[in-house]
């Protein structure tokens, strides 16, 4: 059991889940369900694929940890994506409405 990275041949799942994640939201599902569904497909995805490669106990804590990582790491890129833009032009407009109601005061 190798947990010391993710197998390159996973990273696929990267964008597969974003895309994921971009039809959920579309769906009437609320969205603090979202990283739970991901990873949920995530986890089942790696291990059903590292029992593929040889069916052993050994591959359930490998695919669980990696598959963990792997959907983490798309909803934080997403988490930062969304702060770095969506977040901030939220900001200007507040900064920008703060200011004008300091000004007509």
């Amino acid at each position: 059991m190798d947990l010391t990275s993710i197998k390159p041949e996973l990273l696929f799942l990267l964008p597969v889940l974003y895309v994921i994640a971009e039809i959920i939201k579309r769906t009437p599902l609320k969205n603090w369900l979202i990283p739970f569904i991901l990873w949920g497909i995530s986890v089942a995805m790696v291990v059903i694929y590292l029992f593929t490669e040889e069916i052993s106990l050994e591959n359930l804590p490998s695919g669980v940890i990696q598959g963990t990582i792997i959907a983490m790491t798309t909803i934080g890129g997403n988490q930062l994506f969304r702060q770095a833009t969506d977040k901030r032009v939220e900001d200007n407009v507040e900064a920008k409405l703060n200011e004008q109601t300091s000004e007509g005061k």
